[in-house]
């Protein structure tokens, strides 16, 4: 069951109009609830009465006239539960009156709910701040309450509700448990049966429901002692009672007297009698030195606790509590000489005796410590393995042990103490060595364990013959392969032929080169051992193969050319070759000592190039090698006759400086000879091939449409003989025009009497722009013809002269060449000399316009570029690209909302561009087509009716 709360506060119940503590506890306590009286003080809920039955005076001044400031019930324990039947305390804080005197009434009420009053005590206030109490018994009632009536001490008669200017009525209800009829339990400590000795506590594990009061222990009856607190525990001397069996009875109460008696037997086992102990070890007169195990023989009719051993009778050596009494004494720690042992044995009740003494004399061990390897090393095969001994007498052996297995690894002798250790009996790893000494006295003494690291190789490399494979037939020499590894490496590869060593390789790839000529033809073996640095060794498996070596020199000779062949040019030498062994590994040609070629397969032939060489005699020789490396030869006498004079050839058509025409188809022709003939005859533009042309004969001819950019450009032609012999031809340097525009197709003219062409003169208009080459003639022009003595003359828009032409051929003809300055209409008179009569045909180019320029311009209500705009005339010829705009072209840029059209010279508009930037700038590609060739016009204007500017940029390429 729960213990119960060591205090509750009360809190203020609304049903009852009083405070109250509904959870059970050891003490109820209205804390600050009932402070204060009525109005007068701090009290909350006044008047505090249960149903509000009583109400208090509201007279008086806070804490100097009377006031019940608290109230309190708690159990006489302080820790049991308010419960039925238990005498419980009521305390009452109180504020009396300072001189009238006051008086505290207490009352109680078995049922909170339906209070009937009865009257507990009247207590005298002496007036200011003081606790009254009295204790009565709880009566049967679940929820009980307590009442507080300070009144002036005339008036205290005893009635539970006494009005008045300074009197105060207070109630506290309370909750309240049913009767404790449980009684306590108990558990003993020590447990029936126990065997006890000597002073015993005894310990009562006792637990009730709700609180417990005390505990009584009895032996045989006996009160031995008394506790009324946990752990509940007396102290009894069992030396009191015989040894044998005990009646150990505990009587245990709980706070309301419930009771519980409870026995259990003991057995009382006292030592009455001292232990015996005498020491067995080492004996008597023994010399002893190092550690040395002391033993002794004790007992007890009870029990012997511990064993205690002393040298000289003084000095503590150590205890043992084990039944083998005994312990391990390092005989150094004492002076050299005589000394004496003893034992002494304790039993349990302290009793003690102390053995005979043992004479013994004490001889210092000698001392030993490994000095070689050292600590750490790395150690692999044997090594060796040194001590360092010195003691009082000679030591004539050291033992060096490893502590693994405890294994003896080899005897070091007097005077060095050293031998040779086999590490390879040891696994890998780290590993502990000592080294161990006996003295004359019998002294065994072990030096400092030195650690060392094992790293012994037990892995034998492995090793395989790669070449020659098993079955291989060999010839010459033989390059014999071993593949050979070790997990720490191999130092040397042995090979062995025919069981015989033959070579060593210490370095991979392990091979070498056998001479298989030294053997005879037939069956042969070969291994190859293979060795590590631990020399761990391996043989290979053996491979069988065959030697066959060739001695036979293979045949050959010349199938071509025949012998005292004439040669010209480049000639093809073969050669057939045999071999009725190897076969043929390849051919080599010489001319005299000359090496010029070789061959590894059949048909063997190889393309002499003889022209490098005088005309005359030589000697050809063919050598054909076998697999074995046998050689047989065969030779050859021819003349060499070639032809060194290169032909002749020149260029008849066009001439020099010839004006020509682009788009257009001409027959160029060319001449050429040779001493012994010509071959062909090809053309060339400007250093790349035409073609050759398509006669064989003088004149050499080939056609050529004229697609050429116009420009300067040079024609070549070349002639080759049936020797190889080429000769280039002069360059002829023409001018290639773009074609005139479709309107400006040439015109014939017949006049007389023109006055050297400025009257009477046949008149044509020509638009131009700056930059453009006109090319005008009656002669040196393509198309052009005359008869009479023609003149020529050129007039600008002002009527200026700007250029002119009379007999300008060398004949009676007329050309001129005019770079136009400035753009616009020129005008061209054709007329005769003087007043003479003549007729004629006028052609002439006009160059295309090229290159790239800006134009600049501001224009408004051209009605998207209709009317009103800005314009510029170009010249173009067919194939040449146009790029232009207010935007995307270099330079370009625009304000306003910006149109482009583009028009030819028939007045058809060919493309155009509003917006094509993605913004209201404008541009566009124009590329002419074929026949498209001419004048072209450019207006830029703005959208609708709107005003706009920009900068047209272009490029013609």
């Amino acid at each position: 069951m729960a213990q119960p709360l060591a205090s509750t506060d009360a809190q203020y119940d609304a049903q009852l109009a009083a405070p109250a503590c509904t959870s059970n506890g050891a003490r109820c306590d209205s804390n600050t609830t009932l402070t204060g009286r009525g109005t007068v003080g701090p009290e909350s809920n006044a008047p505090n009465t249960l149903g509000g039955s009583c109400a208090d005076g509201n007279d008086g001044t806070f804490q100097s006239d009377a006031s019940v400031e608290a109230l309190r019930v708690s159990t006489v324990d302080g820790v049991s539960w308010l419960a039925q039947g238990r005498t419980v305390k009521v305390e009452a804080d109180v504020w009396g009156a300072p001189s009238a005197g006051s008086a505290l009434m207490l009352f109680r009420a078995t049922d909170a709910t339906a209070p009937q009053w009865v009257h507990l005590a009247t207590l005298p206030a002496a007036g200011g701040a003081e606790t009254l109490s009295t204790t009565f018994t709880l009566p049967t009632g679940s929820l009980q309450a307590v009442r507080a009536v300070l009144v002036d001490a005339a008036q205290a008669q005893g009635a539970a509700c006494t009005p008045g200017a300074v009197h105060d009525h207070d109630d506290l209800a309370f909750a309240v448990s049913a009767p404790d009829v449980t009684q306590p339990t108990v558990t003993h400590v020590p447990a029936a049966g126990a065997t006890v000795s000597g002073q015993v506590t005894l310990v009562a594990q006792a637990v009730d429901d709700q609180a417990m009061g005390r505990v009584d222990f009895f032996i045989n009856n006996t009160l031995v002692g008394s506790d009324t607190s946990a752990p509940f525990e007396a102290s009894w001397d069992s030396f009191s009672v015989p040894n044998g069996s005990v009646t150990w009875m505990v009587r245990v109460y709980d706070a309301v007297g419930n009771a519980r008696a409870s026995s259990v037997n003991l057995n009382v086992r006292n030592d009455y009698a001292a232990p015996t102990v005498n020491l067995i070890a080492p004996v008597e007169g023994k010399t002893v030195g190092g550690w040395v195990s002391v033993v002794a023989n004790a007992s007890d009719d009870i029990r012997v606790t511990q064993v205690e051993f002393y040298l000289d009778d003084t000095v503590l050596l150590g205890t043992s509590f084990q039944s083998q009494f005994g312990i391990p004494w390092d005989a150094k720690t004492a002076p050299p000489g005589l000394h004496t042992l003893t034992a002494r044995a304790y039993d349990a009740s302290g009793k003690v005796t102390t053995s005979v003494p043992v004479n013994i004399t004490v001889d210092p061990p000698p001392t030993v410590a490994v000095t070689s390897p050292a600590a750490g090393a790395v150690l692999s095969r044997s090594v060796p393995i040194t001590a360092t001994v010195a003691d009082n007498a000679p030591i004539s052996r050291v033992d060096f042990r490893a502590e693994l297995n405890s294994t003896i690894l080899c005897n070091g002798y007097s005077p060095t103490f050293s031998c040779s250790w086999p590490t390879q009996l040891l696994p890998n790893g780290p590993t502990r060595v000592r080294a161990e000494v006996h003295d004359a006295a019998g002294n065994l003494v072990y030096s400092e364990w030195v650690t060392v690291m094992l790293d012994n190789d037990f892995t034998a490399p492995t090793a395989t013959v790669t070449a020659p494979v098993a079955g291989a037939t060999v010839r010459g020499s033989v390059v014999i392969s071993v593949d050979a590894s070790d997990n720490r490496g191999v130092t040397q590869v042995e090979f062995m032929v025919d069981g015989k060593f033959v070579a060593t390789d210490t370095t991979a790839p392990y091979t070498f080169t056998w001479n298989s000529a030294l053997a005879a033809n037939g069956s042969h073996t070969v291994f190859a051992r293979a060795w590590d640095a631990a020399y761990n060794l391996t043989s290979s498996a053996t491979v069988s193969f065959t030697v066959d070596n060739d001695t036979v020199a293979p045949a050959v000779s010349f199938t071509s050319p025949v012998e005292g062949a004439v040669l010209q040019g480049t000639v093809t030498l073969e050669a057939s070759a045999s071999d009725d062994h190897t076969g043929i590994s390849r051919v080599e040609f010489y001319r005299g000592t000359t090496l010029l070629g070789t061959d590894t397969t059949e048909p063997f032939t190889y393309d002499w190039a003889t022209r490098s060489l005088a005309n005359g005699a030589y000697t050809l020789t063919a050598k054909a090698y076998d697999g074995a490396g046998n050689v047989g030869s065969t030779t050859r006498n021819v003349t060499l006759s070639n032809d060194f004079t290169a032909p002749t050839v020149s260029i008849t058509y066009p001439a020099p400086n010839d004006i020509l025409v682009r788009e257009s188809s001409y027959v160029l022709t060319a001449s050429a000879s040779d001493n012994v003939g010509v071959t062909r005859v090809e053309f060339f533009l400007d250093g790349m091939p035409m073609g050759a042309s398509t006669s064989t004969s003088t004149p050499y001819s080939k056609s050529w449409y004229n697609y050429t950019t116009p420009g300067s450009h040079s024609l070549s032609a070349k002639a080759y003989d049936a020797a190889g012999n080429v000769t280039t031809s002069a360059s002829v340097t023409v001018t290639v025009n773009y074609p005139p525009p479709a309107n400006y197709s040439p015109f014939s003219y017949s006049a007389r009497n023109t006055s050297d062409a400025t009257v009477g003169t046949v008149n044509q208009v020509i638009a131009m722009v700056a930059g453009q080459t006109f090319t005008v003639g009656t002669c040196g022009v393509a198309g052009s013809a005359f008869t009479g003595d023609t003149y020529l003359r050129l007039f600008n828009a002002n009527g200026t002269q700007v250029a002119f032409s009379d007999n300008a051929c060398g004949g009676a003809g007329s050309s001129f060449v005019y770079t136009v300055p400035s753009s616009g209409n020129y005008y061209l008179n054709a007329g005769c000399s003087a007043n003479t009569s003549c007729t004629g045909t006028v052609a002439w180019t006009l160059s295309a316009t090229a290159g790239s320029g800006p134009l600049n311009y501001s224009a408004s209500n051209t009605s998207s570029a209709t009317v009103n705009t800005v314009n510029q005339t170009f010249v173009l010829a067919a194939g040449q690209t146009l790029t232009l705009g207010t935007c995307g072209v270099t330079g370009a840029s625009f304000t306003g909302d910006t149109y482009l059209r583009l028009f030819n010279a028939n007045g058809t508009q060919v493309t155009y561009s509003d917006d094509a930037c993605g913004g209201t700038g404008s541009n566009f590609v124009y590329t002419v087509p074929a026949g498209g060739s001419g004048s072209y016009q450019l207006r830029a204007g703005c959208y609708s009716s709107n005003s706009c500017s920009g900068t047209v940029a272009w490029t013609i390429r």
